[in-house]
């Protein structure tokens, strides 16, 4: 019993730090705000660039948020279900996971693409903005 509790309890959490909407991992568009464009001193060719690969993706990201969220409400009321079996959680569980883990690598994906439009010095200036706006 106690386990089953813990399990659930860690199940909840995983579930509620979980992204509920796509927004580019948690980032904004920097690409369009003027004061990083400015700093980064990016042409608009490497904006254009960079919007194009970000909607390339935006579908499928998208897509896969709505699969996320869908089966993590599927979880919870798994858990929820007294009738339903460790087997059952355990493979809503491993759904989640699956998908959580094709929507992180297609993040990355994108954004190495979109890295490889930027030179050597504006990756490390844009690594030093976006610690800035972590803070």
């Amino acid at each position: 019993m106690k386990n089953t509790l813990i399990l659930i309890l860690m199940i909840i959490f995983i579930c509620s730090i979980a992204p509920n909407a796509y927004s580019g991992g948690g980032q904004m568009k920097w690409w369009k705000n003027r004061d990083i464009v400015a700093e980064l001193n990016l042409t608009s060719d490497q904006v254009n660039r960079i919007e194009s690969i970000f909607s390339s993706y935006k579908e499928r990201i998208i897509a896969l948020n709505s699969e996320l969220t869908q089966k993590e409400g599927e979880l919870r009321r798994s858990i929820a279900n007294p009738d339903a079996t460790q087997q059952e959680v355990l493979a809503l569980t491993d759904q989640v996971e699956s998908i959580k883990g094709e929507l992180r690598r297609l993040e990355v994906k994108m954004f190495l693409e979109i890295r490889e439009v930027l030179s050597p010095q504006q990756r490390g200036k844009l690594h030093q903005i976006k610690e800035r706006y972590k803070k």
